[in-house]
């Protein structure tokens, strides 16, 4: 009885992934978009691959970048500028830095329609290309220590958890107690474009970890 109720539990979860991302910008079978392709149905096989051998987290099914990045660095900012990308925003980036086909996942090849000639996403805000610097920094740690630290950034909020921040009523997860892209972005839900965790109206994603 426990394992069908585990299994009901679990097509569940999918469904509302599926009914969250189906026809949004992230769903790129859905041909009202301005980036799609004919190949497939499946919405999920661009990002996922559920009984693949790759051992990367999130059952990775798309074919990551391999560039260099310039990091947003600040004086005002007590956090280290971090060398390279880390959990899923390394996976966000395989699209979003426009160096790597859209359509090149690790099983098959995609053609898209709506990219630049060699499949990668066009200009725009959607790429966030590999300069960095002019961005929300990601891949650092959160305020200047772990979270037993007693040497904390003031400006920022304590957490609840070491992986969490809540504040009026919402939560951002961090990833091995560092801001990430799913920090701030949920890929599968765009109720507060774009994929946003919390409305971006009077600035309230911003003051759930900045205390201003």
């Amino acid at each position: 009885m426990r394992g069908v109720i585990g299994t009901v539990m679990a097509l569940g979860l999918v469904g509302l992934l599926y009914s969250g991302i189906q026809n949004s910008k992230h769903d790129l079978t859905y041909s009202g978009n301005d980036i799609y392709t004919t190949d497939t149905d499946e919405i999920c096989v661009f990002c996922h691959f559920p009984h693949s051998t790759n051992t990367t987290s999130y059952l990775w099914h798309h074919i990551t970048s391999s560039a260099s990045y310039q990091f947003y660095t600040s004086s005002t900012m007590n956090a280290s500028t971090p060398t390279s990308t880390s959990g899923s925003t390394v996976y966000c980036l395989s699209c979003h830095d426009g160096t790597v086909s859209i359509g090149y996942t690790i099983y098959d090849t995609l053609t898209m329609i709506g990219t630049n000639p060699d499949g990668t996403m066009p200009a725009g805000p959607e790429n966030v290309g590999t300069d960095l610097r002019d961005d929300h920094p990601i891949s650092i740690q959160y305020e200047d220590g772990l979270y037993s630290s007693t040497n904390e950034d003031p400006d920022l909020r304590d957490r609840t958890t070491a992986n969490t921040v809540v504040h009026s009523g919402y939560t951002l997860h961090l990833e091995n107690e560092k801001v990430e892209c799913g920090t701030c972005h949920d890929p599968h839900d765009n109720t507060n474009d774009p994929f946003l965790e919390a409305p971006v109206s009077n600035s309230t994603i911003c003051f759930i970890c900045h205390a201003k």
